[in-house]
């Protein structure tokens, strides 16, 4: 059962113009929140530039 996904920002989560597709990530996020997963980015950057992207 998986409880945890984490995921790389840049070169992963983030297409190279550093965006991602919002509406994908609303409807995956719902998805994961009914059962039970939590999702959790990782990055060496700052937290105010990931905070700006959610």
């Amino acid at each position: 059962m998986i409880k945890l996904v984490l995921s790389d920002m840049d070169g992963t989560f983030l297409n190279n113009s550093g965006d991602f597709n919002i509406e994908l990530y609303k409807e995956l996020k719902e998805i994961m929140k009914d059962k039970s997963v939590i999702f959790a980015s990782v990055t060496g950057e700052q937290c105010e530039r990931i905070e700006e992207s959610f």
